[in-house]
């Protein structure tokens, strides 16, 4: 069925992100014809832990439960190639109960849901602009979510698609992607500018030993000040599939950054 290389580093439960796995029809060998979808998830932000080949056109997809929670599966990232023109493909991605909620939210904001783009296979997905996310969503008439028969009644999103170029790498995603890394490099280079305003502290640790900051922007003045504070909380990336909290994070920070720099050059 499919040539797998796991990199079980980040596995919970056993199941690692799929490292180039290539599907096979039953009883093919030898090199991977054209058509033979790759599926990939070994990089930052990367969550599938299994396909399996149900037909021709169709793939049931697993995507990797939370850290120390198996129970919940909260989004999917993960990227194919090796298509062919024209291909058309359904994937069935195995859901949990709460990604129901998540699903119905994204609905309810926009029209369209799930996002995916395509790159030349030659440059890279890092090079690639965040802005191609918001031009390539999937039509929401190509999304489906419902309790499957064939999947003893479990709920699974099932996903249309068609490759339209051979030479391209499809990526797959629930949501705007937001890594760890981009994160730790935005507050590195708020930290580097030494704005009066901006304070970040490490508060603890994760599991898997990275930062979880806390960010403080107020006036010096109320810092000194004795006087009870008013505070607005934010939390940012309660879970690991809550991206978009990560984005009104960074844009709270940019906000707060150009009006200094406004107020500054206005005085």
């Amino acid at each position: 069925m499919g040539d797998e290389d796991s990199d079980d580093s980040e596995g919970e439960g056993g199941m690692g992100n799929l490292n180039r796995l290539i599907i096979r029809p039953p009883g093919h060998s030898g090199k991977a014809k054209r058509g033979h979808l790759c599926f990939d998830a070994s990089y930052e932000t990367g969550n599938l832990g299994r396909v399996d080949l149900i037909s021709e056109f169709e793939y049931d997809l697993f995507i990797r439960p939370d850290t120390c929670n198996p129970r919940a599966r909260q989004w999917f990232n993960f990227s194919v190639d090796n298509t062919k023109v024209d291909q058309r493909v359904i994937f069935n991605i195995q859901e949990e109960k709460s990604l129901r909620a998540r699903y119905d939210a994204h609905h309810q904001v926009d029209e369209s849901t799930k996002m995916v783009r395509s790159f030349p296979l030659d440059t890279g997905r890092k090079v690639q602009s965040e802005l191609m996310w918001c031009k390539q969503r999937i039509p929401k008439k190509y999304v489906y979510y419902y309790k499957s028969p064939e999947h003893n009644g479990q709920n699974v999103l099932s996903i249309c698609h068609g490759f339209d170029r051979e030479e391209d790498i499809y990526q797959f995603a629930f949501s705007f992607p937001f890594s760890y890394s981009k994160c730790q490099a935005h507050l590195k280079q708020m930290e580097q500018k030494q704005f009066p305003f901006f304070k970040r502290e490490l508060l603890a640790k994760s599991i898997q030993m990275r930062r979880i900051d806390v960010i403080t922007i107020t006036n010096p003045a109320n810092v000194e000040s004795s006087k009870k504070q008013r505070i607005v909380f934010i939390l940012g990336r309660i879970n690991p599939g809550d991206s978009p909290t990560s984005f009104a994070c960074q844009g709270k920070c940019n906000n707060s950054q150009a009006m200094h720099t406004q107020h500054r050059y206005t005085e």
